[in-house]
């Protein structure tokens, strides 16, 4: 007879016992060995522990405390939470274990939620401290990408895919918008017209910088979403109310006629955007 693992034999039998994986005719024949017991051994015990623990620590602070080195009377639940995530994962707790951790809210996004939770609390902080309007690309504030975070989160509420309690902490950060391409265009339109409205400022080039923004390569992008015809109407109308404005069709410069129509007079910038 060939050498065989009867420890890890034993081991996967409870385990699949525990997983109701074992039909009935194997456990009655399992069952036959002198002194066998189906017992939760130690670590399954520590495990539904964690798992309890867990569960109240979310029910008490939420998972927007939890993060890996969170301390809960006297165990780093942070890191058991990781550990029960990839066990759950990997379909390997026992079924009371499962039972406990599914219970808990947000448990199959459990700590993708958690994280996220996290990030928004930190652009709430950062709109708090500096504004959003003063986003740049690559704005990093305690240690997270802010404009790579909120891009993304937008284009997860654009696909329905965002969760909602995410979406009401969003909107709730003062002068939050879901139009990320409208909120830039508005900031840079009231640097333009600041820009303008200065004294001995004539030019606009292409690579002006202003109070750090690319206002010259902003202006000349416009310009040629208008001459494509895909400038939105209410910038088109907004540009041409800034003080020596000109659009460029191709090498000539078109004036533009500031005697507009009562219609072009009376549209608006859209609200709540």
């Amino acid at each position: 007879m060939r050498d065989f693992a009867i420890g890890s034999w034993i081991t996967e039998r409870r385990r699949d016992y525990r997983l109701d994986l074992l039909n009935s005719e194997t456990i009655a024949l399992i069952e036959t060995i002198p002194n066998w017991s189906w017992r939760v051994n130690a670590t399954d015990k520590k495990r539904e522990e964690d798992a309890r623990m867990l569960s109240e620590y979310i029910n008490r602070f939420s998972w927007l405390k939890l993060n890996f080195n969170s301390q809960y009377k006297g165990t780093n639940i942070g890191k058991r939470s990781s550990l029960l995530m990839q066990k759950w994962h990997s379909e390997i707790l026992p079924p009371r274990t499962k039972t406990i951790l599914e219970a808990i809210p947000h448990w199959s996004s459990g700590l993708l939620h958690s994280k996220k939770l996290q990030k928004v609390a930190i652009v709430r902080a950062y709109a708090k401290d500096k504004g959003l309007e003063t986003l740049k690309t690559n704005t990093i504030y305690l240690g997270i990408n802010i404009p790579d975070f909120v891009r993304k989160c937008r284009y997860q509420y654009w696909d329905g895919t965002l969760d909602d309690e995410i979406i009401s902490k969003l909107e709730a950060i003062p002068d939050w918008s879901w139009q990320p391409l409208r909120y830039s265009d508005e900031h840079m339109l009231g640097l333009l017209n600041e820009y303008y409205s200065a004294k001995e400022r004539k030019h606009l080039k292409r690579s002006t910088i202003y109070k750090g923004e690319k206002l010259g390569l902003w202006v000349e992008t416009k310009q040629q979403s208008y001459r494509k015809g895909k400038l939105p109407c209410w910038l088109t109308i907004a540009l041409e109310k800034v003080p020596s404005w000109r659009w460029r069709t191709g090498k000539q410069e078109r004036p533009i006629n500031r005697s507009a129509s009562p219609d072009r007079q009376s549209i608006r910038f859209p609200s709540g955007l």
